[in-house]
This record gives C-alpha cells, structure tokens and sequence, in this order.
C-alpha cells in the first residue's frame, strides 16, 4: 500500500526555512519557487556533517508546498489548458527532479574538502493514484529511504489534501 509505506510527518514538526538555502536546486531551476513554501524538520545546520554518522530520513526531508488555492499566478504556472490533463506533470517532474537532488546533498552533509558529485538517475514507480485538483494546495515531499556505499534512494510523495482526505 503507497499510503502506509510513506513517511508521516506531524505539521507541527515543519519549520519553514529559506529556499535559497535549503534547496538551491529547486531555487535555481523554478522560475515561481519565490511563490512556493519550502519546510524541513529542522535547519540545515542542524544536519549531522560526519559523512559516517547515521542519518534518520527526517535529517534530510524537504516539502515544498503549492499554495493552489491562494495564488492564480502559480496556479496558471502549473495548469494545462489542453482536455488530456489539468496540472503539468513536466512542471511537476522539474521540482521533483531539483528537490530530490537537494535532499541528497543535504543528507550527505558538507564534506569538507571532497568534491562531491550526486546524479539522478530515475523516477522509477511513479504513480498518479488521483487526479490533482488545482482549487487546493499541493505538498511534494523528498526524503531518503536507503543508501549504500555509493548509491541512494530518495522517496517523492505529492499529497493533497481533498474533501477532508489526504490522497497521494
């Protein structure tokens, strides 16, 4: 089941933090990410730097949310005005791409001195379980599910909250 395989995160936990910062991948390649709010478990700086101590996937989780409901610019950024769909999934691809690059980096931590070089490989298992609704706000959500010695995975949920439910 995708619901129960993903992680859960109390909104309470969210702090909000400066996309610059936090996500210069995602900063860099969207044009509305000054419209988009950008939320981690804790600060940059709070992320363990030693490259061999243990990391939880919350060190290294970064959402970004739409705020479809309250701005018309970003939603019109987003929506396809042709019948086949209603939001751009190559818009939607182009966040996930940059934010799962920058949740990489940061759960690899700054290792100093060493040239560190990630590529994204693949979006394998994308799944769209519902149609996206753009009268509400969208969460896309990155973390890291396993790594090895020179390989790591990264996990993208998009979540919206619809008639009182929350739908992947």
């Amino acid at each position: 089941d995708v619901k129960s395989a993903r992680l859960t995160v109390s909104p309470t936990s969210l702090c909000g933090c400066a996309m610059e910062e936090a996500a210069p991948f995602l900063y860099s390649v969207s044009p509305m990410a000054d419209r988009l709010r950008l939320e981690s478990l804790g600060r940059k700086s709070d992320v363990a730097t030693d490259i061999r101590a243990p990391k939880s996937p919350r060190d290294s989780l970064l959402q970004v949310t739409y705020p479809l409901s309250r701005d018309e610019l970003l939603k019109n950024s987003v929506t396809d005005f042709s019948n086949w769909s209603s939001f751009r999934l190559g818009k939607f691809y182009e966040v996930v791409d940059a934010l799962t690059a920058d949740v990489s980096y940061r759960h690899c931590g700054d290792i100093h001195g060493v040239d560190t070089t990630l590529v994204t490989a693949g979006h394998y298992h994308s799944r769209k379980l519902q149609r996206t609704s753009l009268a509400e706000d969208l969460t896309v959500r990155s973390y890291v599910t396993s790594v090895g010695t020179s390989s790591m995975e990264v996990r993208t949920d998009a979540i919206q909250q619809v008639d009182g439910g929350e739908t992947l």
